[in-house]
């Protein structure tokens, strides 16, 4: 009896089929390219608030950079755009001087959106030399698209516009863009 157990152990030792193992390896092929699947979407998306994040915070400084820019203003007055498209991109505006022989400077500040070169900035240069005072952008990795600037009300405020994104966006990306659209007020001191 015990000679006869002992056979048909033998004989009901099985292997795995080739069936079996072919199944097991679609399987575990399917969980492996979902969990793939997830971990690149989710990298995906981390990348995409990264950026959207930075944008933010890029925006958020040059809007306060311009407010302290404007802010000490005394008049601000409309600048007429070359090409004719009824859109402003250009105010004058009076400053107290800094220096006490000259009482007032006056500036020109200019939004200079990207034509295709890569070069985007707000620029500010003193009327009577034409030099260059400063210049305002959002850094290397983001570009303005388009921009206003308009003096409204009663000449005590400007109207910002800033229209920009990612500066190296690939083709299958996808294209982010933030706006600022603000009136930043006058402080005139009495």
């Amino acid at each position: 009896m015990k000679l006869l157990t002992r056979l048909k152990r033998l004989n009901n030792q099985k292997g795995l089929s080739i069936l079996e193992v072919l199944t097991a390896i679609f399987i575990f092929s399917m969980v492996v390219s979902i969990a793939y699947s997830m971990l690149f979407m989710a990298l995906s998306i981390y990348k995409s608030v990264l950026i959207e994040g930075e944008m933010r915070s890029k925006g958020e400084a040059l809007f306060s950079e311009l407010i302290m820019e404007l802010k000490d203003a005394i008049y601000v007055e409309n600048v007429p755009a070359g090409s004719g498209s009824g859109e402003w991109q250009a105010i004058a505006y009076i400053k107290r001087s800094a220096n006490p022989e000259v009482y007032l400077e006056q500036y020109q500040m200019t939004m200079i959106p990207d034509q295709g070169d890569g070069k985007s900035a707000i620029e500010v240069t003193d009327m009577q030399s034409g030099a260059l005072i400063r210049t305002f952008d959002l850094g290397e990795r983001f570009r303005i698209r388009e921009g206003r600037l308009e003096a409204v009300g009663n000449q005590d405020a400007v109207h910002l516009l800033v229209l920009y994104g990612h500066r190296n966006v690939g083709q299958k990306e996808e294209q982010k863009e933030m706006k600022i659209d603000s009136r930043i007020p006058l402080l005139r001191a009495n």
